[in-house]
Formats: C-alpha cells, sequence, structure tokens
C-alpha cells in the first residue's frame, strides 16, 4: 500500500473514533431518604381499653325484694339469694304463679310487698306469660303502673329482669317491656343461656344458676366473683 493511502486510511479511523459517541456515565445513585423525626410534642400511643362490662350498682342492699311470676320459683331464687346473703343482705322472694303483667298492675300486692319490707333493691321478673300475646298501648300502660308501684314511698333501685326466650314470637312483648321499664332498669334475659325441667319453658336448678350468674355479672360488673354455688345443698363457695 502507497505510504500516502495507508496514511490517509489511519487518519479516517481515528476521526472516527473521536466522533462516536461516548459511553454516558451511570447515573448517581440517589441518597436514602431520611427518616423524619418525631415531633417534639408527640402523643403517645392510647392504651387500650378495657371490655369490662362496668356494674350496674356498687351499693350494698339491706333488703332485696324480687317478685313476680312463676319464673321468680325454683333455680333462679334459691342462686340469687346466697349472692346476695353473702353481702349482707336480707332476700324476700313473692311468686304469683302464672301471673301476668296485667293481674300485677290490676293488684295490690307489690304496694302491700314494698310496704311491709321496704326494699332498697327490687327485682321484678314478670312477662313470661305474657310473650306472644298483643302487643298494644294498653300493654305499655299496664307496665307503667307497676314499675310506678316499685318507687311509692321513696325512689329505689328497680331492675326488670326481662324472661328468658322460650317462645318463637315472644319478641316484640319484651321490647315493650324495655321500652316502659324506667324508672327500673331493664335486664334483657334473652339470650342467656340455661338449662331447663322438662317443660322446656322454667330453668332448672342448674339452669336457675346460670341465670343468677349472668344477673350477678350485669349487676356487679363482668369481673365480679359470682362465686359457686352449690346446686344442691343450695349453699355458696
Amino acid at each position: 500500500m502507497p505510504r500516502f493511502t495507508a496514511l490517509l486510511f489511519v487518519a479516517l479511523a481515528a476521526c472516527s473514533r473521536a466522533n462516536a459517541d461516548p459511553t454516558p456515565p451511570a447515573p448517581p445513585t440517589p441518597p436514602a431518604p431520611a427518616t423524619p423525626a418525631p415531633p417534639a410534642n408527640a402523643t403517645p400511643p392510647a392504651a387500650p381499653t378495657s371490655t369490662a362490662t362496668p356494674a350496674f350498682s356498687t351499693k350494698t342492699y339491706a333488703r332485696v325484694l324480687q317478685t313476680g311470676d312463676s319464673m321468680v320459683g325454683g333455680g333462679l331464687c334459691r342462686a340469687l339469694q346466697p349472692r346476695f346473703a353473702a353481702e349482707g343482705s336480707k332476700f324476700i322472694r313473692d311468686v304469683w304463679e302464672s301471673g301476668s303483667i296485667e293481674d300485677f298492675a290490676g293488684s295490690d300486692r307489690l304496694p302491700k310487698l314494698i310496704a311491709r319490707h321496704d326494699p332498697d333493691l327490687v327485682l321484678l321478673t314478670m312477662g313470661a306469660n305474657d310473650v306472644g300475646g298483643n302487643v298494644t298501648d294498653y300493654l305499655g300502660k299496664q307496665i307503667d303502673k307497676i314499675v310506678a308501684m316499685t318507687q311509692k314511698g321513696g325512689a329505689r333501685d328497680c331492675v326488670w329482669l326481662g324472661p328468658p326466650k322460650w317462645r318463637v314470637n315472644g319478641k316484640p312483648v319484651i321490647d315493650m317491656i324495655k321500652a316502659h321499664a324506667g324508672p327500673c332498669t331493664f335486664f334483657d334475659s334473652t339470650d342467656v343461656e340455661m338449662e331447663r325441667k322438662p317443660d322446656k319453658v322454667h330453668p332448672d336448678e342448674k339452669g336457675g344458676d346460670q341465670w343468677a350468674i349472668a344477673i350477678w355479672k350485669w349487676l356487679r360488673g363482668s369481673g365480679a366473683d359470682a362465686g359457686t354455688f352449690d346446686i344442691y345443698a343450695g349453699t355458696l363457695k
């Protein structure tokens, strides 16, 4: 190859390399985001709230009157009485077999019991003989009369223990009692699981204790010690 031609080829190759696009540099690595510092006056996370049910009352009662239909008798009273007795309360039990709300409203039975015993807590266990019946304004007025009787002679604590579920269509009457129970406080027994007598209606001795425990945990708070009731000896441990 002539020398001039060789030099020209070398010069052209060098020029081609000089005009080629250079390899772009790698982009710089972005700095890691800084963790923001908490504000000086940051509020600490709230502590978890307690799920315990508060007590209906923390009072110790001198005299407790429980009156109502046949649901009062048997296991329920036998299981409630020693629990109140452990607190020094005198427990008075009164049962009107097959008594209805209308029966109690039209009778002087409750006023006489209150005048005789002067209870500072009244437990009304009524409505089991009314579930499945007609729900009318008349029934509401009868309930109003009964709860007014509990306050004769002075204000006192009062709880209406709703009947446990034993009829499919019992809810309307229970809702009516709840709506008219004031100034008494309504305790809903609808979903309390309890063992029953062969009639599938009344609680047996064990069922009465199960019902009493639910009432006691509501009355004194879900964390209260309801004790252990011996259904055979009728004593509380």
